[in-house]
């Protein structure tokens, strides 16, 4: 994380707006970094101390709960988190498994099973699309 803010000293970025750190035993833990434009706060950075095997969902505590209470303390309106970093792991030798797709039926009581087949497979091909050679078997 410090090799990365350093980075964006270097560029001329100096401003963030909030950070959020998790600590233990007067270490921390984890860190996520933010800065505000406008109405909304943006999360940049997400780092942790992955050596540790804690079960404290820092990362959804410091990029999803504090950052909501931090934005309506302030009058933000808006919470966007950060672009998708996929080809960035990629371009590393990274394997995508994507895990999760949602689907939302509007003007449905319930999930309708032709949508989601439709939506699933369309998101699949997309990945096959821009993922080609990087997907997990699965």
């Amino acid at each position: 994380m410090e090799r990365i803010l350093a980075g964006q000293r270097k560029a001329g970025v100096s401003q963030f707006g909030a950070a959020a750190i998790s600590e233990r035993n007067n270490e921390i833990t984890g860190l996520a970094v933010f800065y505000r434009f406008g109405t909304a706060l943006h999360l940049r950075y997400f780092g942790a101390d992955y050596s540790r095997d804690l079960k404290d969902y820092r990362y959804f505590v410091l990029c999803y709960y504090e950052p909501l209470d931090y934005a309506a303390a302030r009058g933000l309106t808006t919470l966007r988190l950060s672009t998708s970093s996929l080809r960035a792991k990629v371009n590393r030798g990274a394997k995508i498994e994507p895990q999760a797709i949602v689907i939302k039926c509007v003007g449905e009581q319930h999930i309708c099973d032709s949508d989601v087949k439709r939506h699933n497979l369309r998101m699949i091909r997309q990945y096959q699309n821009q993922f080609a050679g990087h997907l997990c078997s699965e």
